[in-house]
């Protein structure tokens, strides 16, 4: 019973009037004229069955409120525990937490430095690159990729995929995994990242794979099984950057991913840096200068059949036109290098005595996508010019 009703029966059977004094006599009106001399007890009385008539007719006006649940409601079939819950509690609406959270896309990942022999494989149908996302539940793959390739190994087909993850010291790690057609695949294992480990470049041939768990978003993951190591010329020292010259290309060419200067921290420019195209040094800029990617354009009308202006930070970009988030190979080598198919061509006769470390891509199809930026290092370890050169159509 609703608090109305309790309060118009309190007012019916709670409430008593007085009925003492002289009895009504009726007017010509027909009015009843009440006696006037009453207690202050009998007004109040009265003026508390005014308010209560009110309520009743309101209320009679207007269907009785559907009964609320409440915790002593629940039937004794039910267990408390399975009620449903009135108000949300904390684990209802979860507090995410930066662990919990896929953090923002190292641009660092989103290339891969490789020697000669790992860009002139055997090229395979390609599933794509996979960045592993590590997350507090756990390691996150990508459903799409592994799918691709799952289905091709399973089926007999070639197909080929990378996953990029790092260690826990932060490290960075790749691994190619290559299905050759039959049951046996593939593994290359790039380590040369990983400031805690060889930073060699190690290969298996495997018998077969099996799954092994799903990640938190429900991807399948595997293992390859029955593994032999293969042999894999590693690189060779002369024509393979250091450690400290992979780490400045791959400074500068975040840098001219994202044009955010701390990116050059990495990066050991000379006081003065040369800038050029192909044997040719045509500006000097300051380091300080060069953290400005408007000062790495080079204004000549024309160069190799091209319309200018040129700039090798814009080519590192853009060189491709992929998202920035798709990762991509970039040959690296150090010394002279074919023109695409063509012979060497020179340093500049100002840097011939300095050590040349390049950039290219990998998988371009015909020469008029190739390009090469070359950066010139000093013997104490500075980059004392860049310059940049394109095959000629």
């Amino acid at each position: 019973m609703n608090n109305a009703r309790l309060s118009e029966n309190r007012g019916r059977n709670g409430g008593r009037m007085s009925t003492a004094g002289p009895p009504a006599d009726r007017n010509a009106c027909g009015r009843a004229d009440v006696w006037v001399p009453m207690t202050l007890r009998s007004l109040a009385v009265l003026a508390v069955l005014a308010v209560v008539a009110v309520v009743t007719a309101a209320c009679g006006a207007q269907p009785d409120p559907t009964p609320q649940p409440s915790e002593s409601a629940v039937p004794s079939a039910v267990p408390a525990s399975a009620a449903p819950s009135l108000r949300p509690g904390p684990e209802a609406t979860p507090t995410p937490t930066p662990a919990d959270q896929a953090a923002p896309l190292d641009v660092r990942r989103t290339f891969i430095l490789v020697p000669a022999s790992i860009a002139a494989r055997e090229p395979l149908p390609w599933c794509g690159h996979e960045i592993v996302q590590r997350l507090a539940a756990g390691d996150v793959y990508d459903a799409g990729i592994r799918a691709c390739w799952l289905e091709a190994y399973r089926s007999g087909r070639p197909a080929e995929f990378v996953s990029t993850g790092w260690t826990i010291e932060g490290g960075i790690t790749r691994t190619f995994y290559r299905a050759l057609g039959g049951p046996e695949l593939e593994v290359l294992y790039d380590s040369t990242n990983d400031p805690l480990s060889g930073r060699t470049w190690d290969a298996q041939r495997c018998a077969s794979t099996r799954e092994v768990l799903t990640d938190p978003r429900g991807t399948r993951v595997f293992v390859e099984r029955a593994c032999s190591p293969i042999e894999m010329p590693q690189p060779d020292p002369a024509v393979w950057p250091t450690a400290d010259e992979r780490l400045a290309l791959g400074s500068l060419m975040a840098f001219a991913i994202t044009g955010d200067a701390s990116e050059l921290s990495e990066v050991p420019f000379a006081e003065e840096v040369a800038l050029g195209l192909a044997d040719e040094v045509l500006v000097q800029r300051t380091a300080e200068e060069l953290a400005t990617p408007a000062s790495w354009t080079l204004e000549r009308e024309a160069f190799r059949g091209y319309a200018g202006p040129f700039s090798a930070l814009d080519t590192l970009a853009r060189w491709d036109d992929l998202p920035h988030e798709t990762v991509r190979e970039i040959q690296v080598s150090v010394g002279e290098h074919p023109h695409c198919v063509a012979r060497p061509v020179p340093a500049p006769a100002a840097l011939a005595g300095l050590r040349r470390v390049s950039l290219q891509p990998v998988g371009q199809t015909s020469c008029l996508a190739w390009w090469t930026v070359d950066a010139y290092f000093t013997d104490d370890g500075e980059i004392a010019a860049v310059t940049l050169d394109l095959w000629e159509p």
